[in-house]
């Protein structure tokens, strides 16, 4: 799939200007930027759920259709009253795919909750509905907006537990927006940050090892960024001030966003 000079105005706004990407079949890739930069707007796009102002997009082999993808965004909702095996009979494309719904609600924990309404689930509970939802009809592309946001730490890390089973066991594409950095990396290979509506960094988890910073504490309470290769000099030159010094992917990505 490529994007060619995209763009996306909005009552004389322009949300996203120039955007060019290429993607392959299979990859995993986080779209980051702070709020409002357009991320879910980009999202929405290659998902075929909103119309680019200008440029276009040459889907080569990506064939998206209702049947072979799967949408997902924070605060989805169904009737209160419809049980959970009612909604993956409501979602389930024929007999076959129903019966995959139901092991993998078994092999992930929902089957105790067959019986019960969507209204008593708890919000992680929801999200893996409607994931599996989507998983029994064997989607080949995944967009998942924000879908952990204002779970629980442990529902949310029982949810990127199961995503991390899901793709380990498939080759489907998987386009992330997300706000929590530790998330992309715990899914993604692939790191696209938007910024004022435009890309300002496209890196592979490999790229991002390879600029990879140190993190390096003094004992005055100073903290500083220093370049992997500086340690061994900083260290023999400053040994007796430093109080640690780190490396953290996570704090890496985060200044790539906000620099």
């Amino acid at each position: 799939m490529k994007l060619i000079n995209l763009k996306m105005n909005f009552d004389g706004k322009t949300i996203l200007d120039n955007i060019n990407l290429s993607v392959k079949k299979g990859e995993r890739i986080a779209i980051l930027g702070g709020n409002g930069c357009g991320k879910t707007t980009l999202l929405n796009i290659i998902n075929q759920g909103l119309t680019a102002t200008g440029g276009k997009i040459d889907y080569e082999e990506f064939h998206l259709t209702n049947q072979n993808r799967c949408y997902i965004m924070q605060h989805e909702t169904l009737p209160d009253e419809l049980k959970t095996r009612e909604a993956l009979q409501l979602f389930a494309k024929d007999s076959f795919a129903l019966r995959r719904g139901l092991a993998l609600a078994d092999k992930f924990g929902l089957t105790k909750n067959l019986t019960k309404r969507f209204s008593k689930l708890s919000g992680g509970e929801k999200q893996k509905l409607f994931l599996i939802s989507s998983l029994q009809n064997s989607p080949d592309y995944f967009f998942l907006d924000e879908i952990t946001t204002g779970l629980d730490y442990n529902s949310r890390d029982d949810l990127l537990n199961f995503l991390s089973g899901v793709f380990n066991e498939s080759q489907s594409t998987l386009f992330l927006v997300t706000h929590y950095i530790e998330e992309a990396l715990r899914l993604c290979q692939r790191f696209i940050i938007i910024k004022n509506g435009n890309i300002v960094e496209d890196l592979t988890k490999e790229q991002l090892i390879e600029q990879d910073y140190s993190f390096v504490r003094f004992n005055n309470g100073q903290e500083c960024k220093i370049l992997k290769t500086e340690i061994p000099e900083l260290l023999s030159s400053h040994l007796k001030e430093i109080v640690s010094y780190e490396r953290d992917y996570t704090k890496n990505l985060g200044m790539l966003i906000s620099e």
